[in-house]
């Protein structure tokens, strides 16, 4: 795994983690209590029997958590809810697929988050700027070489990496409103920015 590529599933998980344990326990009894909403109420009765149990099992653990841990994780779902709502939906699927991993798996992803905790701010900041170019500039390359076979992953790798190193000497305020492009006028001024990478206070033509 290229460290870009690293340090980018590195950032999402970050998201996906802290969203996912903090989300507000379940109802204690199995029951929709007296006071619920008539909108709770509907959507307990639409649950499965499988589905209840779930929610009561996040409850228990809820329960065992520490007063502290249970602040912290109140305080990051507070953060949360005040993205953006386009933000907000774009981390369920995110969060479907943590849902989905087994054991194992997780503990990986976790000892890879606690990497990325431990990373300078500067670090981090490189990082994140990283990603939004991959996924605001260079969505078609990045799809491509996730895609890629093993004969190709490399070559598609340096060029990807080539480009994004390319961009990220370059100012946010000059990359930002590329994004807001069409498909084809992003592609076609990214590659002319591409082709100059060392003035980086030059605007394309």
């Amino acid at each position: 795994m290229s460290r870009h590529r690293f340090a980018a599933v590195l950032l999402v998980l970050t998201l996906c983690w802290g969203w996912a344990q903090a989300q507000p326990p379940p109802q204690r009894e199995r029951r929709v209590p007296p006071d619920a909403s008539e909108e709770h109420r509907e959507r307990w009765r639409r649950l499965t029997p499988e589905e209840r149990q779930r929610l009561m099992e996040r409850y228990r653990r809820w329960q065992r958590l520490p007063t502290a841990r249970r602040e912290e994780l109140r305080r990051r779902l507070r953060r949360l809810q005040q993205l953006p709502p386009a933000e907000r939906e774009a981390l369920g699927p995110r969060l479907r697929a943590w849902s989905r991993l087994g054991p194992e798996e997780r503990q990986r992803m976790k000892r890879r988050l606690e990497y990325w905790r431990q990373l300078p701010p500067e670090q981090k900041e490189r990082v994140t700027r990283a990603l939004w170019i991959l996924k605001r500039l260079l969505p078609e390359e990045f799809q491509a070489f996730k895609q890629s076979g093993e004969l190709q992953r490399e070559q598609r790798r340096r060029a990807l990496a080539g480009h994004l190193a390319a961009l990220l000497k370059q100012p946010m305020e000059r990359l930002r409103p590329l994004s807001e492009l069409p498909p084809e006028a992003r592609r076609e001024v990214v590659e002319r920015l591409l082709r100059q990478p060392d003035q980086p206070g030059r605007p394309p033509r």
